[in-house]
């Protein structure tokens, strides 16, 4: 998918947000830099568009809005706050409608002399913005996905069951399990961060070592059966960016707190794992689903996504794979979520669930 067409729609919503703010003799600019481009969904399809029929298509962009104010020397700095508060003072619902699912202050700049005693100061503000595509006329839909995860899994037909970011209001579509297994620094506190626009869990609560091994309870945030039906065969992606360098990951076909599997990516182990826990003792796999690798950058925004078909299931960050395995302890449907290990500090941005048929 072309950058051009999102950056353009991005360009005309993000302006409207500090229009009225400067008078005749100040001025406005706005860059938009691409720090990272992805399509969601798979191969960037989304969903299904009735009137005209076609396809949904995604593409999702973290940015840097780069706001440039010039004005008198004396103006400069209340015209900078002011910009600075109409941007942040947007309502959540507003941004989520307009594609934009994270909004924060990244930075200010150093002021700068211009001529005739004028002054510049240039505003930077982090952005996770998602434009989609709707079909112009009536197309032909894609009826059949093509799963580039090398699972053998040939084609699929995907559902869409959520696709959404997080706001104030989580706990409706969520439920918080905390693994009673995990006695090293509960309960855990997942709570909305409204400067960030995200979910944020700020408990180290873990069982088992932060070592690559078996044992991995942890605080699982799970898919209220009203908000996503349980699964067997699905897609899930989370956007996040982890402060701490320590477990994140999901759990899946939950069907209860002693039975599922999990995924699982530390930064200060270096290791991407998939296990399972079945009647209370946790366990790798029956084949594969380790490896030894630096799975994500603290600080730093990334997309984890999970594919799991059949007794088959695939890790990638970035949409690089990272970790398969393949296990048949659990073949029926069951609750899918996210998962923290000994992690502190992580947020969560935006989740996307697609059920896949066979």
């Amino acid at each position: 998918m072309s950058l051009g067409p999102a950056f353009a729609a991005l360009n005309t919503t993000f302006r409207q947000y500090f229009a009225s703010v400067p008078s005749a003799d100040q001025s406005v600019e706005l860059q938009l830099l691409a720090n990272k481009t992805s399509a969601t969904g798979i191969g960037a399809y989304v969903g299904s568009h009735m009137d005209p029929s076609g396809d949904i298509t995604a593409i999702r962009v973290d940015t840097t809005a780069a706001v440039k104010i010039e004005a008198s020397a004396a103006e400069l700095t209340p015209l900078v706050q002011s910009v600075t508060t109409a941007v942040m003072a947007i309502p959540r619902g507003e941004l989520q409608s307009a594609g934009i699912y994270r909004l924060a202050l990244r930075d200010l700049e150093a002021v700068r002399e211009e001529n005739n005693n004028r002054a510049s100061q240039i505003i930077n503000f982090s952005l996770l913005y998602e434009h989609l595509t709707l079909p112009s006329e009536s197309e032909s839909q894609i009826d059949e996905i093509i799963l580039d995860i090398d699972l053998n899994s040939g084609e699929g037909h995907a559902e869409v069951l959520v696709n959404t970011g997080f706001d104030n209001a989580w706990a409706t579509a969520f439920d918080v399990v905390d693994d009673p297994d995990a006695a090293q620094n509960p309960p855990s506190n997942w709570v909305w961060d409204e400067a960030q626009t995200a979910l944020h869990q700020t408990s180290a609560i873990q069982g088992g070592s932060l070592a690559m091994t078996a044992r991995k309870s942890g605080t699982y945030l799970l898919f209220k059966p009203e908000t996503a039906i349980p699964v067997t065969d699905f897609l899930i992606d989370v956007d996040f960016t982890s402060h701490d360098n320590d477990g994140v990951g999901f759990v899946f076909r939950y069907q209860d707190i002693d039975n599922f599997y999990f995924c699982l990516l530390s930064a200060r182990n270096d290791y991407a794992m998939l296990g399972k826990k079945v009647g209370a003792v946790f366990s790798f796999l029956d084949q594969g689903g380790q490896a030894e690798i630096t799975p994500y950058q603290v600080a730093t925004l990334h997309r984890l996504k999970l594919i799991a078909r059949g007794n088959q299931f695939q890790v990638q960050v970035d949409d690089n794979p990272l970790v398969q395995g393949e296990d048949s302890s659990f073949t029926d449907s069951g609750r899918v979520g996210l998962m923290c290990h000994g992690n502190n500090d992580i947020f969560f941005h935006r989740v996307q669930l697609l059920k896949l048929n066979r």
